[in-house]
């Protein structure tokens, strides 16, 4: 076993993945088992024929558990297995390889997935298809092999003066007298693409290391100590799998500090560490309300946005949870006793008193350095970068009281219209929240009969005086059903919060909440200020409308939709009050069509990553809804797009100028099926018209 174990060090150490220190905290136990291999049969003493499984070899495995206890997770999007099987299917020919990925570290197989769909990238999804380790070649062209063609002639069956030249066509993988092509063609292609994808996982393309893992040998004649490299999870080890090409080191170098760059220009929170008077993520100090009762199902709903490394608040409760170490939680606390303050509402609970005075007994907790306190609840998601974009536009040292209304009208008349929605979030200064510590309690004390948490607070500002900021994208999400058709049309703002998420569809088909939010979490770490944006742009060529709702959707109809319509959400949702109409939301709205010549088709995001050559996001929207084949005009219908790549610059500064909506422009595609779309800022004179 010793000679084994040295063997497999010393390959490790020449091919150069491993190399040796001289001692380390993180060993990792080896062990020997034996290669799988065959069953064979074996004649005993006896004559007689038994089933013996030979011993070809030995394999060295490595225990990483206690590493990968510690690995942060590479969350790389996998390919879904419905759509690589409608690709694969109706092929005249097929050639499958399995690839040889290691095993045990837990981000080796999105480390892999990702390095083979960086060297595919202009096959995959047109003749080659990639799951993990799995290679799937695709061949609509007739295979002739070269001897089975030599005897057919010999047999008289093929002419000698039949016609096998190359036709010239602009897709020659389509026809099927196009080539010839040998077993030892095969056996070429896919030793080169072996050769690549080894040779990616050391090259500067690969996913940028983080935790370095030693190992070490327990058997007293091996005393080498070697040493491997793991992934993480942060945006760098995205790579694009559109359009990135393999390039020579001293390139790849530069492409990856120009991802590494854009990568961090993306996030607010890096952009103000260059002037310390901006306001930053470590300047806001989140409250959470929560409740003992939901928090087991809810505490998975801030796990998706709380980044433990960058953030401050805390997790109120209303009694004590049993705690699970868990660093990826904020710290919980419990509210104060509430029984002293009398409350009257038949209709609501009392615990509104206590999720209220969270902000003032935050204030007393005396924490450095704090600029805001954000309420939120345990149902409510935000998206850290934008929340910090828009408090960074106001003076923390002055009264402010930022948040938005209910998306119900009625819900506004019945509370207040000057009333921020505390499950949609709402911020308020340092300055403010120190006035409302001081005379909170006094307040409270004269609105018995009020519902909620929310209503109280704002009667404590309007006795202080202060008016409702409004931000647009604070979403209380106070609507029953799916609310894609809001977030296909977002304001022109940024998307800040989203609340009811218990309440409302997963935006995402076919996944649950937690997937969905996970799916929007991809587009949004590569341009948190451009997600849901809404860009219109016109297909001239078939008459169709555009719209790109970044990072989340795109829809295509099947005509000519002006601006001002296509800006208005299709009401895919109900009003809070179910049995209100379309005059009881709190923005402008339309149905969707009757006639199916003028539904959309819907694509939604199946993946997003960063191109470094280029310094642009390319994200992808496979199709989910087409409205089917009653419309029997005579036009042209997107019923072929079965894809749309969307190519976008990210730009950080979106939101230090005026508000204005993003442009988009159609774009040649060299890819059956597929629609190409570039957004970007729009000039000066670039209006949205046909």
């Amino acid at each position: 076993m010793k000679e084994v174990i040295q063997g497999e060090v010393l390959k490790l150490l020449d091919v150069g993945i491993i190399y040796p220190i001289l001692d380390s905290k993180w060993v990792s136990p080896t062990q020997i088992v034996p290669k799988k291999s065959g069953v064979t049969v074996i004649e005993n003493e006896n004559n007689e024929l038994i089933p013996t499984r030979i011993q070809t070899g030995w394999c060295m495995c490595i225990d990483y558990r206690k590493l990968n206890s510690v690995t942060r997770k590479d969350h790389f999007s996998l390919p879904f297995l419905d759509q690589v099987l409608d690709r694969i299917a109706g092929h005249a020919f097929y050639c499958f390889l399995d690839g040889r990925m290691p095993f045990g570290l837990y981000n080796a197989p999105a480390t892999f997935q990702r390095c083979v769909m960086s060297i595919f990238s202009e096959l995959v999804e047109n003749v080659v298809e990639v799951f993990i380790d799995d290679f799937s070649i695709l061949l609509s062209i007739s295979i002739h092999i070269i001897d089975h063609r030599q005897g057919r002639k010999e047999r008289g069956e093929l002419r000698e003066d039949s016609d096998s030249s190359v036709p010239s066509m602009a897709d020659p993988w389509r026809d099927p007298s196009f080539c010839t092509i040998t077993p030892n063609m095969f056996v070429f292609v896919f030793l080169i693409a072996l050769i690549c994808i080894c040779q990616s996982l050391n090259s500067p393309f690969s996913p940028s290391l983080n935790q370095q893992i030693m190992l070490s040998s327990s058997l007293s004649s091996v005393s080498t100590n070697v040493q491997v490299s793991q992934v993480d999870e942060t945006p760098q080890n995205s790579q694009s799998i559109f359009n990135l090409q393999t390039t020579n080191p001293e390139s790849a170098n530069v492409q990856t500090n120009l991802f590494h760059e854009a990568l961090s220009s993306t996030s607010a929170v890096h952009e103000a560490l260059e002037n310390p008077e901006t306001t930053q993520l470590k300047h806001v100090v989140f409250g959470i309300a929560a409740s003992a009762k939901l928090w087991n199902r809810r505490k998975n709903y801030i796990q998706a946005w709380w980044r433990p490394e960058q953030m401050r608040g805390f997790v109120w409760l209303d009694e004590a949870v049993k705690i699970t170490k868990n660093s990826s939680l904020p710290p919980l606390k419990i509210s104060s006793d509430i029984s002293n303050f009398k409350y009257t509402n038949k209709e609501g609970n009392r615990s509104g008193i206590r999720i209220s005075r969270i902000v003032s007994e935050t204030v007393r907790m005396n924490l450095e350095d704090v600029r805001w306190i954000v309420m939120g609840d345990d149902d409510t998601f935000f998206v850290a970068e934008n929340l910090v974009r828009v408090l960074a536009k106001y003076d923390h040292n002055q009264f402010y009281y930022i948040g938005s209304s209910s998306e119900s009208h009625l819900q506004n008349i019945y509370f207040s219209c000057n009333m921020a929605y505390g499950g949609g979030g709402f911020a308020i200064s340092i300055a403010l929240a120190k006035a409302l510590e001081r005379m909170q309690d006094r307040c409270i004390e004269r609105y018995p009969e009020l519902y909620g948490s929310d209503d109280r607070i704002q009667a404590c500002m309007a006795e202080l005086g202060v008016p409702l900021t409004k931000e647009a994208g604070f979403h209380q999400f106070d609507l029953y059903g799916s609310v894609v058709g809001l977030l296909m049309a977002h304001p022109i703002a940024p998307l800040v919060s989203m609340h009811h998420l218990d309440i409302i569809e997963p935006i995402f088909p076919r996944v649950n909440q937690l997937q969905a939010l996970r799916r929007l979490n991809t587009a949004m770490k590569l341009d948190s200020a451009a997600i849901v944006q809404q860009s219109i742009c016109y297909d001239k060529s078939h008459n169709w409308t555009v719209s790109v709702s970044w990072g989340y959707a795109v829809q295509m109809f099947p005509s000519i939709v002006l601006a001002r319509e296509a800006e208005r959400p299709i009401r895919t949702f109900q009003n809070w009050y179910r049995k209100a109409d379309y005059t009881a939301f709190a923005f402008n709205t339309r149905s969707p069509s009757s006639d199916p010549c003028q539904r959309p088709f819907v694509y939604v995001l199946s993946n997003a990553l960063f191109n470094a050559s280029t310094n642009h996001t390319a994200s992808e929207y496979i199709r989910h809804w087409a409205p089917g084949s009653r419309c029997t005009r005579e036009k042209p219908r997107p019923t072929d797009i079965r894809r749309v790549q969307v190519h976008k610059k990210p730009n950080p500064h979106l939101w230090d100028t005026a508000p204005r909506r993003n442009c988009c422009r159609i774009l040649p595609s060299k890819e059956k099926h597929t629609m190409v779309i570039d957004v970007g800022k729009c000039g000066e004179d670039k209006i949205i018209e046909l």
